[in-house]
């Protein structure tokens, strides 16, 4: 089932524990989504199973404002 086919979603700290469940959940279910964490090596390796149009990855500090800006501009202009 796809529920979130044509949604774009941002998951912060998907690099693991409950961040990555749910970015998994959300790929799994048709969703184009934003890999938000500090490592990009985990960030990478929670996208492997997917496709390069699925997601994008970005590396960033949650708790910067400037970054955060950064990494939904990043988002709205590839999705």
């Amino acid at each position: 089932m796809q529920r979130f086919a044509d949604k774009v979603v941002v998951v912060t700290g998907a690099g693991s524990g409950i961040g990555k469940a749910t970015a998994e959940r959300f790929l799994d279910e048709g969703a184009v989504v934003t890999l938000v964490g500090r490592t990009r090596s985990k960030l990478e390796e929670v996208a492997k199973p997917f496709r390069d149009d699925q997601f994008m990855i970005a590396e960033a500090d949650v708790s910067n404002e400037d970054e955060v800006k950064e990494l939904i501009s990043r988002t709205v202009e590839k999705f």
